[in-house]
């Protein structure tokens, strides 16, 4: 699909650069690979829709880490990506569950944390 933009108004009127839009199919994501991260909770007792913060411990290094939740049974959605510090550990502030779910991180070279399941606390 071809895409541009018309200017109306000012000294530059008329269309903008032509883009062509390629559809690509989306990433299938399934928590395989190595496992070799743990995923933490803090706190680690909390309440539905309570702000909490997840932590992705991988070996040492810096690389970019995703974290995925479980929407439906074998379908995972991306929630955040953040850059771990030199120790390893991303870091997810601020996340908040709607009831039990399932989440896990990945670093881009495959490698994973286990699949956790957070249940809030009635």
């Amino acid at each position: 699909q071809k895409l541009y933009a018309r200017i109306t108004r000012g000294t530059k009127q008329g269309p903008t650069e032509v883009d062509t839009l390629i559809p690509r199919r989306p990433e299938v994501v399934t928590p395989t690979g190595p496992e070799t991260a743990n995923l933490y909770q803090d706190p680690t007792t909390f309440a539905e829709g309570q702000a909490i913060k997840i932590t992705a411990n991988f070996p040492s290094g810096d690389f970019l880490v995703t974290l995925y939740r479980g929407t439906s049974p074998g379908v995972w959605a991306a929630v955040a990506t953040d850059q771990s510090n030199s120790s390893g550990n991303s870091y997810f502030y601020d996340y908040r569950d709607n009831g039990t779910q399932n989440l896990f991180a990945r670093k881009g070279n495959g490698e994973r944390t286990e699949v956790d399941t957070l249940t809030p606390t009635p």
